[in-house]
Formats: structure tokens, sequence, C-alpha cells
């Protein structure tokens, strides 16, 4: 697995363990449709939404085209949800949401305190890690990072990660994370 940063969006790009070795090609979809956190975006025998097709490869041999839309992980602000964040989503333009496949978990941790959103948006709300006041020390960090994993692995394949606030600052951190390791 491999991260890269492309301007302000932060993208992961993951091998889809579910498609054979090397012979693939990706490319991504423009079929006009809105976001949609469960049902794939295509109409499709497979469940996953992928559509299939074969094609002459350069080598004279079949190669497989998998054409889907970019698969990407939102994670939500501090103290907020994931169905925050879908909704707030809704206001993009349809030319961005037509183009992508969005999915919207909620962070592992319940709120542990007052959030600025209530009153505004219903409960729960939740968030990704705890920190201290002067923001110098942080609580369930590694915990956080393993839950981000096993929602990439539920939502497979994930082709990138977006994040707002709370959520922005793990989006960020990822890469330089993973360089470390």
């Amino acid at each position: 697995m491999k991260w890269c940063t492309l301007v302000t969006t932060t993208v992961w790009n993951v091998s889809p363990s579910m498609i054979p070795k090397s012979r693939i090609k990706f490319e991504h979809a423009t079929s006009n449709s809105g976001i949609n956190s469960h049902n794939p975006p295509h109409k499709s025998s497979h469940p996953s939404g992928i559509i299939h097709h074969r094609t002459m490869g350069s080598e004279g041999s079949d190669m497989m085209v998998v054409t889907r839309k970019p698969r990407i992980l939102c994670l939500h602000g501090f103290r907020t949800s994931g169905e925050i964040f879908r909704i707030q989503s809704k206001k993009w333009p349809e030319s961005v949401l037509e183009k992508v496949e969005l999915f919207f978990p909620d962070a592992p941790f319940p709120c542990n305190g007052k959030s600025e959103v209530e009153g505004i948006f219903d409960p729960p709300f939740y968030e990704w890690f705890q920190f201290s006041k002067e923001f110098t020390e942080y609580e369930n960090f590694d915990k956080c990072l393993e839950y981000i994993e096993e929602c990439m692995i539920k939502y497979a394949p994930i082709d990138g990660l977006l994040g707002f606030s709370q959520g922005a600052i793990l989006a960020a951190a990822l890469p330089g994370l993973q360089a470390k390791v």
C-alpha cells in the first residue's frame, strides 16, 4: 500500500485484493449518479458494482479492464458524525458527487463533551481521538488508526481519504505515519 498527497486531498492507493494480479487496468467512471454510501453506483451483476470487460492486451492476450468510480472514505470532524458529514457533502456540486462513491463512517469514540453542532444536528456525536486542552497530549490515537484500517477493509477497495477538521488531521497525517513504518 502506498500514500500520495495531491494538492489538499490525501489519497491512499490500495491494491484491490479481490482482483487478480498485474494484468488489470483501472479507469474511473463518470456516470451520472449521486453519492451512495452503501449501494454501488453502477448497474452490474457483480455485487461490488464493478464493471468487468475483456480487451486485448499489449502482448496479444486478454486483459481485464475494471471500470468504477473512485471510492473515498470520508472522515468527519470533531464531535460530529458520519451522517452529519454526509448531509454537508450534499451541498457539493453534482459534477463532483457523480464521479465518486463516498463512505461516511462514524468515529470509534462517543463524544466526550459538548458538541458545537448540538441543536443544529441530532446526536449521536463522535470523536476520532481525544487530546488535552493544550493539544500536546492525545489518547486513543492508535485505536483510531486501527479503526480506520478496519473501515478501509470493510468498504474496500478504498482509493482515497477525505477529511474535515479532526478527520482532515487524520487524512493528512496518515501518509507521514505510514512512511515511518
